[in-house]
């Protein structure tokens, strides 16, 4: 007489398999870093029109410091669709995991000195409408970090 015993298999389903949340992560990296790289650009190039079509004044001489943060808004666009140069599995999710961690605090950070600038009359109100994205990425980023949108915290492939 043989006895089987069942034991749960070392890998529940395959890394290329994605759940429902991990899809949703996925859509919302892609969708943030083609927003912000494509932003990020739009400062560098032509700043002056992309806060016109954001319904944002300028101010004299800025020119030079919307291109800046064009850069660093096109570099934190291009970080999230890094990962999607990996083969789809635990590693990418492990590197999404880690950039929509570091982003939610930039993103954040920015609300936060966006809304400030406004209270004190520094920034315009329109500029809100940046401050409420950032805000609202970052929330929604938070939320699939803590409902398993990126995968479990550890390696599933054992580094593979």
């Amino acid at each position: 007489m043989t006895v089987t015993t069942l034991t749960p298999p070392l890998h529940p389903r395959p890394p290329s398999e994605l759940t429902t949340r991990e899809r949703r992560g996925e859509w919302l990296c892609l969708g943030a870093g083609l927003c912000d790289g494509t932003t990020g650009v739009l400062l560098l190039v032509a700043p002056v029109f992309t806060l016109h079509w954001l319904g944002l004044g300028i101010p004299d001489g800025a020119a030079i410091y919307l291109r800046l943060i064009g850069v660093f808004v096109g570099c934190v666009g291009v970080s999230y669709l890094a990962p999607f140069t990996l083969p789809r599995g635990s590693r990418r999710r492990q590197h999404l995991r880690t950039i929509v961690e570091l982003t939610a605090g930039v993103r954040l950070a920015v609300a936060l000195f966006v809304a400030i600038s406004v209270i004190v009359g520094a920034l315009a109100l329109g500029w809100l409408i940046v401050g409420f994205t950032d805000a609202g990425v970052a929330l929604a980023q938070l939320a699939l970090l803590v409902l398993g949108g990126f995968g479990p915290g550890g390696s599933d492939d054992h580094g593979a």
